[in-house]
């Protein structure tokens, strides 16, 4: 009785097979998700790219501008010359306000009959003038207020007290006649005078 030859056995085994099969769907795949791969790459360099770019732009627009140093030099300078014009424009009001002219007002209030009146004291603090004196009658103190009052140097001229004094022409010289001695009166006074604009030196 003669045997059937076997079959030939395949060159590749069933499970060979499977493994080819999965590199290949393996390799596929890779190169599906390759071209995914490298457009978010060339993305992200462009976002990188254009990050770059726009920080420098935004440090450009933000920084103060570049002067050069001539320039700057002179642009300080000026401010300093604006700073210091602010202040003594500031100081100016003051600086006039504390001068005052005082030869103009030393003439208005000497302006008067040494015969009638005379000043014995004189005194000056915070803007004001307090005069002392004394009268022959109180008709004189009156129209030396007035004439004060009406020179536009002081801003107000107040009579402040007035008294009358007797006083014995003759009482230090012992030789004198009776006539010579007899009693007279003199008005003693106290006028106080506020300081105006006008006395200043630059109204004048």
């Amino acid at each position: 009785m003669t045997k059937t030859p076997a079959p030939p056995k395949s060159s590749f085994s069933a499970r060979r097979i499977r493994q080819i099969v999965i590199w290949i769907l393996a390799t596929a795949f890779l190169l599906m998700l390759l071209p995914a791969y490298l457009i978010s790459q060339s993305i992200t360099a462009g976002v990188d790219d254009l990050q770059a770019k726009y920080d420098t732009l935004q440090l450009t627009i933000t920084a103060p501008p570049v002067v050069p140093d001539a320039e700057g030099t002179l642009v300080s300078e000026l401010v300093n010359l604006r700073n210091e014009s602010s202040l003594f424009q500031g100081a100016v009001p003051t600086l006039i306000a504390a001068h005052i002219d005082w030869p103009a007002i030393m003439t208005f209030v000497g302006s008067f009959d040494r015969s009638r009146l005379q000043l014995t004291a004189f005194a000056h603090e915070a803007g004001r003038l307090t005069l002392e004196g004394d009268a022959v009658a109180e008709f004189y103190v009156l129209e030396y207020v007035q004439a004060l009052q009406a020179t536009g140097v002081f801003e107000r001229v107040q009579l402040q007290s007035i008294s009358a004094n007797p006083v014995t022409e003759g009482n230090n010289n012992r030789n004198a006649t009776p006539e010579a001695q007899a009693d007279t009166m003199l008005f003693s006074f106290t006028i106080t005078a506020s300081l105006g604009v006008q006395g200043d030196a630059s109204t004048q």
